[in-house]
């Protein structure tokens, strides 16, 4: 069994782990909590690249999630950090 302090860091993939469409999924915000309580890093991962990062942080507020910009990580922005260089 994984124990919280296993890891420093979690990763969450948005569509299908968090939410699915509007709806967030059960024990996800209990969850998102726990971590933060014990001051764990989270990110926030998605392959869309329709949604900007601000779009997810909103979307995720809208659900109960509160995102800081810096742990929201989207296709197009990894490849704008990537072409930036």
């Amino acid at each position: 069994m994984i124990n919280i302090h296993d890891f420093d860091a979690y990763c969450f993939d948005l569509d299908g782990t968090i939410y699915i469409d509007n709806k967030l999924l059960p024990s996800v915000k209990e969850a998102i909590q726990l971590l933060r309580k014990h001051e764990k890093k989270i990110l926030f991962i998605t392959n869309t690249t329709i949604q900007t990062r601000e779009m997810c942080q909103n979307q995720l507020r809208s659900l109960g999630i509160i995102a800081h910009i810096d742990e929201i990580l989207t296709a197009s922005y990894i490849f704008s950090l990537y072409f930036s260089e």
